[in-house]
C-alpha cells in the first residue's frame, strides 16, 4: 500500500498477448505516469490484475487475482490465439 499512498503518478497498466507459441500467454506490464514526470521509472505499484476470456465467461468470478508487482508479468492463459481476453473487468479506474 505504500507505493499508492507515497510515490507520485499512478501505474499505466500494458496487457500484450503472445501468440505463435506451445503455450498462449500474455504479457502484463506496467510503467509510471504522471502529469508532472516527478515519477522514476523504477516506482511499482501492487497491482490486482484479472481476466477473462471465452474460457472464464460462464463463470462470474474469471481468473484468480494475480498481484502484479514489478515491471512485468507472464501468465500462461487457456485459451486459442482467436479468443477475446478482457482484463480487469471489474477496475474501472484506481482513484486515491
Amino acid at each position: 500500500m505504500e507505493g499508492w499512498t507515497r510515490q507520485a503518478g499512478y501505474p499505466i497498466v500494458e496487457v500484450n498477448r503472445v501468440y505463435n507459441t506451445d503455450t498462449p500467454r500474455m504479457v502484463i506490464g506496467q510503467r509510471p505516469f504522471s502529469l508532472f514526470s516527478t515519477t522514476s521509472k523504477q516506482d511499482k505499484w501492487w497491482i490486482p490484475f484479472k481476466y477473462f476470456n471465452q474460457t472464464y465467461t460462464k463463470e462470474l468470478s474469471g481468473s484468480e487475482i494475480i498481484w502484479l508487482n514489478d515491471t512485468s508479468a507472464t501468465v500462461n492463459i487457456i485459451t486459442s490465439d482467436s479468443d477475446w481476453i478482457l482484463a480487469n473487468p471489474d477496475y474501472l479506474s484506481i482513484y486515491r
